[in-house]
């Protein structure tokens, strides 16, 4: 064995290493951060040390959070010219707080603008349609396009509310959102109900049958 081919693999093996023992996902390694990683680090050669901890959480934090900051402010200018689309979602967190994200979304990307605590409030149509009236403001309302949102009545009423006050501005209800509802309704049907549970009971038994196994082997 040639001594490149002996230095590329103490180089692979050191790399696979470092994913076992820190427990890494494989498929980082088709990220284009880690490739982009290696190729500097192999262009500065046998100097180069890794930065400290202290570095990643500090200055090198502050630095790329800079960074993230510039790659979204060429996002934002697009908004001005193709437009762009506001996404808003409710859900609950781990601390069981009711949240509501928002994201801004068009050909060039999406952002995640702002999640919004929403606990202790009646969430009215009302109260929602305040909260995308402030974030349409924000984004400029010559930019926005339109507002996707769930098919939860409140969310429906603030949409139509939306579109009052902005003529110019289309309410889309979610599409996914649709047919997870609509597959809910058709799991409803007496006859598909039948067969529905009854996969629902071998799925769990194949899988509680698989962890079992995988616990003695």
């Amino acid at each position: 064995m040639s001594w490149d081919m002996q230095l590329r693999r103490k180089a692979e093996e050191a790399i696979a290493r470092f994913f076992y023992a820190e427990d890494i996902p494989h498929g980082k390694v088709e990220s284009s951060f880690f490739n982009d990683m290696l190729k500097v680090v192999a262009n500065v050669g046998p100097s180069f040390k890794a930065p400290s901890a202290y570095q990643l959480r500090k200055k090198l934090l502050n630095g790329e959070i800079k960074n993230v900051e510039v790659d979204l402010m060429e996002i934002k200018e697009y908004w001005k010219t193709y437009g762009c689309t506001i996404v808003s979602d409710g859900w609950t967190d781990i601390r069981n707080r009711s949240i509501v994200n928002v994201l801004v979304s068009s050909m060039y990307g999406t952002i995640f603008l702002k999640s919004i605590d929403t606990s202790g409030h009646i969430k009215t149509g009302e109260y929602i349609f305040n909260i995308l009236k402030d974030v349409i403001i924000e984004v400029g309302p010559e930019n926005v396009v339109q507002v996707c949102m769930d098919n939860v009545a409140n969310f429906v009423v603030a949409g139509h509310m939306i579109e009052t006050k902005w003529p110019s501005i289309f309410f889309t209800r979610c599409t996914c959102h649709c047919l997870d509802l609509l597959f809910e309704d058709i799991a409803k049907c007496a006859w598909i109900e039948y067969y529905f549970v009854i996969s629902l009971e071998n799925n769990c038994f194949c899988n509680k049958k698989t962890i079992h196994f995988g616990i003695v082997s």
